[in-house]
């Protein structure tokens, strides 16, 4: 509710997340964009709801650039990027006020893939920054090395670099996942979440697996 608070933010994660999830959640970019919210408009959450949809939206125009890029074929790209639009799984990340770290997360990591896509100096640069900002909106943001490892697999023809060329060009992105998680591990004393609703990582890793095999099993149909 306060700016007064805005080091804070980044430092002291009791300010920003419940004690039902022992302070496990080091998301300082979404609790300033949060915090700006607030200022802006109070507690009038029709704003907050607003904000989500719009950058859902936004989200929904990005992957159609990069999947139009990645197809060659315009209305392949459209009909995937409706179906990223209205997917069920979007839900709660977009009509949930507190999911605003999913959708600003995405948002920026897309960025900085269009950026990265882009090849110039100062694009690169701009990739690197903003995909600091997607890790700090929220931790699922840290698999954007991933992604452009795949795109460089399965998109060959995006790029003149050769193979060497194209890892060295990643590389500073996994070294700022490493930054990121010797973050998490110095502001939470650990890398991940400890579920808050019982069980154990072995327990949550096998629910995961079933889980995982099952909505792939909805997908496929």
């Amino acid at each position: 509710h306060s700016f007064e608070n805005f080091w804070g933010f980044f430092t002291d994660t009791t300010r920003t997340s419940s004690q039902e999830l022992q302070f496990d959640v080091y998301r300082p970019l979404t609790t300033v964009s949060f915090a700006l919210t607030y200022a802006i408009f109070g507690a009038n959450p029709i704003p907050y709801h607003l904000i989500n949809i719009a950058l859902h939206a936004f989200n929904v125009l990005l992957v159609f650039f990069l999947l139009r890029r990645a197809m060659g074929d315009e209305t392949k790209a459209l009909l995937a990027a409706a179906i990223f639009a209205v997917h069920p799984a979007q839900t709660e990340a977009v009509t949930w006020i507190t999911g605003r770290g999913n959708v600003q997360s995405v948002f920026l990591m897309l960025l900085a893939m269009l950026a990265y896509l882009r090849g110039r100096p100062w694009f690169y640069v701009a990739s690197l920054i903003l995909y600091v900002l997607a890790t700090l909106s929220k931790e699922s943001g840290i698999v954007l090395p991933a992604l452009l490892l795949a795109w460089q697999v399965f998109v060959p023809r995006d790029g003149s670099a050769g193979s060497w060329g194209r890892i060295t060009r990643v590389a500073p992105f996994f070294g700022l996942a490493v930054v990121f998680v010797l973050m998490r591990i110095h502001f939470l004393g650990q890398v991940g979440q400890v579920p808050p609703h019982g069980g154990n990582w072995f327990t949550h890793g096998l629910i995961a697996i079933r889980t995982i095999a099952a909505y792939l099993q909805m997908a496929s149909w």
